[in-house]
C-alpha cells in the first residue's frame, strides 16, 4: 500500500482503487473473562488503579482451554 508511482505491485496482485477512501486497521475487542478477572466490569470508566494483572487467576482452566483453541461454552 502506498503511492502508485513508488510502490511496486506484484504480478497477479488484487488492486483496489482506494482513491478518496480511508483505510483502517482491523478493530479488535480485547474484552475477555479468561482467567476469571474481577473488578474491571464493576469499576468506573476511568480507573487507572484497577489493573487486570491484580485480579487474574493464572490457574484458571479457561486459560489452558483458550491456548488449546477450545470454546469455554458448549452449545
Amino acid at each position: 500500500m502506498g503511492p502508485a508511482a513508488s510502490t511496486p505491485i506484484p504480478a497477479g496482485a488484487l488492486v483496489i482503487d482506494g482513491h478518496g477512501k480511508v483505510v483502517m486497521p482491523g478493530l479488535i475487542d480485547t474484552h475477555s473473562h479468561i482467567g476469571e478477572p474481577a473488578g474491571g466490569d464493576s469499576s468506573a470508566p476511568i480507573q487507572p488503579d484497577v489493573r487486570i494483572l491484580d485480579s487474574l487467576d493464572v490457574r484458571d482452566a479457561g486459560i489452558q482451554k483458550a491456548q488449546a483453541g477450545e470454546s469455554r461454552s458448549r452449545t
